[in-house]
């Protein structure tokens, strides 16, 4: 996705769903030296490429084979089988020829970004649900039941996200069973800023309760997920999880991630309070020096100093994340001195510290 174009555009940035609806109308557009060797309208390379789309996500196969190409991939789709009955050869291969997909290789061709083809594929679900098709359809299409509870369909959960986004009661129907099956969908894919606030806090309610008693959580996500899901009137309900007791390792984890990739600054005392805590484990208040660092405050790192400071131990690396909030600005050469004699933690990698600290002083130090 071409950010810059978007920016030179529109002149600001926006929501992901926007930005790639921007990408996609870009690259179908007919350029003018193509105009006479790959005549295909807007709105009919629009509905050939929602096809394609919703194949590679039926078929769990990325790649189409190239029309006429003497190299036959045996794996690869037909892409002229997967488009509707009136479709031309010519057709299909003024599509494949838009920017939207990769240049040939070996005979086979995808389209350019995977989150490109599963909005697509979403959006060829919304046209049929806007044709007529009944919700039922739908449901039985992306959930499995598995013990009675809806589960979605692994290769659908990315196209599921995008189809939670809606007012339609059939994507009431859908983030429904969302929550029942997989709330944890949401932290890497679709765009959870198209989200509404209640099923915001439903989600967060649901993860953290089915995970607050694990110590390892298995869902997956990504920072600009978590930025998109946070927004700062969801502070008192990740407060209300973090509290002492509220839930074990695993979710605590992730709620500390949301808030640092989320800047929800409300949470920051909270953080501190974690730091504090002689019972947290040391991968939270690692991750909690580091929300610290991105989106603390003077008086949080002031505090912050005086809980390490007495701290007999910890593990280089919360060292290295320590040394990059302190470091001079809240602490001086004899502060850094008492970080850096602290003893570590057993079994640890202790050269990563020099590699940190010496970056941090580059980029922090002037001659």
């Amino acid at each position: 996705m071409d950010l810059a174009e978007f920016w030179m555009a529109n002149g600001r940035l926006s929501s992901l769903t926007e930005i790639i609806e921007f990408d996609v109308t870009a690259k179908l557009k007919q350029s003018a030296d193509r105009q006479n060797q790959f005549p295909l309208s807007e709105a009919r390379a629009r509905e050939g490429a929602e096809a394609l789309a919703v194949a590679t996500v039926l078929c769990m196969r990325q790649q189409f084979k190239v029309p006429d190409d003497s190299y036959k991939a045996a794996e690869a789709l037909e892409a002229a089988s997967c488009l509707p009955a009136d479709w031309k050869p010519a057709e299909v291969k003024a599509l494949l020829s838009r920017p939207l997909f990769d240049s040939a290789t070996y005979g086979q061709i995808r389209f350019h970004h995977r989150r490109i083809a599963e909005y697509l594929a979403a959006c060829w679900f919304r046209h049929r649900m806007q044709t007529g098709c009944p919700t039922h359809a739908l449901v039985q299409q992306l959930f499995q039941e598995v013990r009675g509870v809806p589960v979605p369909r692994r290769s659908l959960i990315p196209v599921i996200a995008w189809l939670c986004i809606g007012t339609e009661r059939w994507n009431e129907e859908v983030r429904t069973r969302v929550l029942a099956g997989a709330p944890g969908i949401h932290l890497e894919h679709g765009d959870p800023e198209g989200l509404s606030l209640d099923f915001k806090r439903k989600m967060l309610a649901t993860w953290v309760e089915r995970n607050k008693d694990r110590k390892d959580v298995w869902d997956r996500y990504s920072a600009e997920t978590l930025r998109r899901l946070s927004e700062p009137q969801l502070v008192p309900e990740i407060l209300r999880h973090l509290a002492p007791g509220a839930s074990k390792e695993g979710a605590r984890e992730l709620l500390v991630h949301l808030i640092r990739h989320g800047r929800l600054e409300g949470c920051v005392p909270r953080l501190v309070e974690i730091l504090r805590d002689p019972d947290e484990s040391d991968d939270v208040k690692l991750y909690t020096m580091a929300a610290l660092r991105d989106i603390g405050t003077p008086d949080s790192h002031q505090q912050a100093w005086e809980i390490l400071r007495d701290m007999p131990e910890f593990p280089r690396l919360m060292c290295s994340v320590a040394c990059e909030t302190l470091y001079p600005n809240t602490i001086g050469a004899t502060g850094l001195a008492l970080l850096l004699e602290k003893p570590c933690k057993e079994k640890e990698n202790k050269n990563s510290l020099g590699h940190h600290l010496k970056n941090h002083l580059e980029e922090h130090l002037n001659p």
